[in-house]
């Protein structure tokens, strides 16, 4: 469970805030998979809290205004694309 794992390693992400921004960018990139759009929009906003220069955040964040069914594709898209690199 995400919460369970973000709750027992919290004061180690707190202490790298650049890392505990892009750990919650990835959450709410699995919140967006799994059409759960409002914990997705709230992993993002906490993203860009810890860490305000975070662009893919905002990035993600303008992507999931679009919907779980776009976000979803666009990720599948960047999977594909990312497996071709040699």
């Amino acid at each position: 469970d995400l919460d369970y794992i973000k709750q027992k390693y919290l004061h180690l992400y707190r202490q790298r805030p650049k890392v505990y921004s892009n750990k919650l960018r990835y959450d709410g990139t699995r919140y967006m998979i799994a059409g759960e759009r409002m914990k997705a929009w709230k992993s993002f906003m906490k993203s860009l809290r810890y860490n305000p220069l975070n662009l893919k955040t905002y990035l993600y964040f303008g992507l999931s205004v679009l919907g779980s069914r776009v976000y979803l594709g666009l990720a599948e898209r960047k999977r594909k694309v990312q497996s071709h690199r040699i």
